[in-house]
């Protein structure tokens, strides 16, 4: 399994959602924070809405690995999915969150082989 993944490679992974469902809009936001952002699963598992500022259309938090600030921008289209969670950030456990983006990422590939 490939550690870093081509951007055709991400599309296929965030398109794999069916995001008619709760589940699906959430792991497709979650996605979005890493494929867009590049915010590690520890940190995302860890985000609250404390950190959203969309005023100023950026997510800060204080990075697990390293205890630095970051700040990120917030696109419109990350934006108006997070809307949809008005109380919290959409969230799982790191391990579940580990190994259904491991399992995504094998689906990609798949994809990509099948297709190559």
């Amino acid at each position: 399994m490939p550690s870093v993944y081509s951007v055709e490679e991400m599309r296929r992974i965030e398109a794999a959602f069916d995001r008619d469902t709760a589940s699906g809009k959430r792991n497709y936001a979650i996605t979005l924070l890493m494929t867009r952002l590049g915010i590690r699963p520890g940190d995302i598992a860890k985000m609250s809405l404390n950190e959203l500022d969309f005023q100023s259309e950026s997510i800060r938090f204080i990075q697990q690995k390293t205890r630095k600030k970051v700040v990120v921008p917030c696109s419109r289209e990350l934006r108006s999915i997070l809307d949809r969670y008005p109380n919290r950030i959409p969230s799982m456990s790191v391990t579940t969150l580990n190994r259904d983006i491991k399992e995504l990422g094998r689906m990609a590939v798949g994809v990509a082989v099948q297709n190559g």
